[in-house]
């Protein structure tokens, strides 16, 4: 059983590896920022489509971090507990903190988010 948590856990973490990239490329291959903020406001419209789904990939991305973490708590927990409860906790810790952090930057006015949600520039 410990041999299949850990395969599952491998093939998560290096397929999450694989689409975080991959997010990097659509959201800069597909939607390249503007040198100016104004520019950015203004060409937000024409790159939505781009935005939505490179932001949509790496939320894909860190959804698959979680199960190679608790595999990897699963490999340390016998040999050495301690550290593999600190390490697990210390990572997940930093993807949720990742995901709220973000929260004030992108509901902040001006951003692509809140131009989204509001419908218009600000």
């Amino acid at each position: 059983m410990e041999k299949i948590v850990l395969r599952w856990g491998g093939l998560a973490g290096m397929l999450g590896g694989v689409i975080f990239i991959f997010s990097i490329v659509v959201l800069v291959g597909l939607a390249p920022p503007p040198a100016t903020t104004t520019a950015f406001v203004m060409s937000y419209p024409d790159h939505r489509a781009a935005i939505t789904l490179g932001d949509a990939l790496y939320v894909a991305a860190v959804i698959l971090w979680v199960p190679l973490f608790l595999a990897l708590f699963r490999a340390l927990r016998g040999t050495s507990l301690a550290p593999g409860l600190f390490g697990s906790g210390l990572a997940i810790m930093g993807l949720v903190s990742d995901s709220v952090g973000a929260l004030p930057l992108l509901l902040s006015p001006g951003s692509r988010t809140s131009i989204m949600l509001l419908g218009r520039p600000p």
